[in-house]
């Protein structure tokens, strides 16, 4: 919870994402798994974020691996002014 945003961070200590793959992280049917039937998680999280308002953003973390970073408007504020 940070200011007017609600901010969500993952973070893994696995290998990461290639850079290769890292461009195309968030489009349907990317994954790094190799198996066919993949690839929808990230992309119905992008798509759900974003008809929030919010956004997703992917990186290298502290632990070596993935950190994902989601922030969301929070809802429901009423406006001062």
């Amino acid at each position: 919870d940070l200011g007017d945003d609600l901010i969500l961070e993952v973070e893994d200590s696995g290998p990461g994402v290639s850079p290769e793959v890292a461009e195309t992280l968030f489009d349907k049917g990317v994954t790094t798994k190799g198996q066919a039937g993949r690839g929808f998680g990230l992309y119905l999280l992008r798509q759900a974020v974003t008809a929030l308002g919010g956004s997703i953003t992917y990186g290298q973390g502290e632990l070596g691996g993935a950190l994902f970073t989601v922030s969301i408007p929070k809802a429901g504020k009423e406006e001062v002014g």
